[in-house]
């Protein structure tokens, strides 16, 4: 079975979340402290330290292929936005998004029972587990498995 395939059975079932990573073969994820960066470029503390998933499999395949990893460019950057609305817009640097279209990118999705993870409270989707969490599958995932479409973001 295709790997997108797989995934979006899990994913209409409604009883999974997924989590894009560049590495395979991790076993067990433990909570880690995420951050932002404000205005002025400084490291801001994202919460809690937990482990991060969506229920949006685009966003999770996007971040297992669009990273500094899989994509060792320069001056390059990857986001995605949401709106009050529901709306989610996948946004990279211009390079990354020519480094995509030309070269063969893969990456990992892991997939977690949603019953061990709780949503932050907000429209991204994004789900948080604050205590060690073992995926119940991991799928390679290249560069046709994303199906929505990416946009340009300039640099800073």
């Amino acid at each position: 079975m295709k790997a997108l395939e797989k995934l979006k059975k899990y994913s209409e079932s409604g009883k999974y979340v997924f989590h894009g990573s560049p590495n395979g073969g991790i076993e067990v994820f433990k909570p880690r402290q995420a951050y932002n960066w404000n205005e002025k470029g400084e490291k801001i503390p994202d919460g809690k330290p937990a482990v991060f998933a969506t229920e949006v499999l685009d966003i999770a395949i996007f971040f297992a292929l669009f990273n500094h990893q899989t994509m060792p460019i320069k001056n390059s950057i990857f986001s995605f936005d949401y709106k009050d609305d529901g709306r989610y817009f996948l946004k990279a640097s211009q390079n990354k998004i020519d480094y995509f279209t030309n070269n063969l990118v893969q990456g990992w999705v892991y997939v977690f029972d949603k019953e061990d993870f709780f949503s932050r409270g907000d429209k991204s989707g994004e789900m948080v587990s604050e205590k060690r969490v073992k995926p119940v599958d991991v799928v390679l995932v290249q560069n046709d498995d994303l199906e929505k479409e990416v946009l340009v973001r300039d640099v800073l």
